[in-house]
């Protein structure tokens, strides 16, 4: 278990297993500490150790949280949640996506002309590559009405017939490179923008760390994995990481002292 927090308060709503090639997982949820001040939507991106990569916030004048979060196959995620808008005292939904980096790709939402709460509080990645995301809308019915929205991985509905419209993610991808920030831009197709200085992996667990530079990722130095223990022998194996063995006992290991165990005794 692992709890943390800065001067206000931060709660995550939902989490997601990443996907790509960095272990880990999405936190989503607010943050009264971060942002502009108020309540504002926090996305996090943690690595198998539950550590913080990066976070991204979205805040204004009102209370802004997200609800929910889904990974995509780029390391990406998408979130949904809700937002007040300045002046505004309901709440409108929001639904956007960020890249593996933390940078938003796009962002959509908005609301109808009642007078009450609208959100998007689920986010689905269909196996098609679309998302799927559902809540609550005011329509001036004098009631809330559920609304499902279906989109392409670029945010345009999928009968849209611009270069990207209805496209599905491998259509704008640079073949999984993960050095480079991807998006469809509505008059000419991919785009795609080198992150320099981003840790990646080089899949040799014994360099680090690795950095994204020119389009590519680029080996670390090598893992110094001595564990300053006599009585133990380190390797590196470029799947495992490092390794560490206890020598034989009987072994010396100081002045009338030998390993037993591991332990110098």
């Amino acid at each position: 278990m692992r709890y943390d927090g800065g001067s206000g308060d931060e709660v995550f709503n939902a989490v997601a297993k990443a996907q790509g090639p960095l272990p880990g997982w999405f936190a989503a949820g607010y943050t009264t500490s971060k942002g502009a001040g108020k309540m504002d939507g926090w996305l996090v991106r943690l690595d198998s150790d539950f550590k913080v990569v990066w976070e991204a916030t979205l805040g204004d004048t009102g209370d802004d949280r997200f609800h929910s979060v889904a990974s995509m196959p780029d390391g990406g995620a998408v979130v949904a949640g809700s937002f007040i808008s300045p002046g505004q005292t309901k709440t409108f939904a929001y639904f956007g996506r960020y890249n593996a980096q933390g940078v938003k790709v796009w962002h959509t939402g908005g609301g109808g002309s009642g007078d009450y709460h609208e959100l998007f509080d689920l986010s689905v990645l269909m196996p098609s590559g679309d998302l799927l995301m559902a809540g609550a809308f005011s329509t001036g019915t004098g009631k809330e009405q559920y609304v499902v929205r279906r989109v392409s991985p670029w945010g345009y509905e999928l009968c849209n017939t611009n270069s990207c419209g209805g496209q599905y993610l491998a259509a704008c991808d640079d073949n999984g490179n993960f050095c480079t920030a991807d998006s469809c831009n509505q008059g000419g197709g991919g785009a795609h923008v080198a992150m320099d200085k981003l840790v990646c992996t080089d899949g040799n667990a014994c360099t680090e760390p690795d950095m994204c530079s020119q389009n590519s990722c680029w080996s670390g130095a090598v893992k110094v994995c001595d564990d300053f223990n006599p009585c133990t022998t380190e390797t590196c194996d470029k799947v495992k990481g490092c390794l560490v063995v206890p020598v034989v006992d009987g072994v010396t290991c100081g002045t009338g002292k030998v390993c037993k165990g591991k332990v110098c005794q």
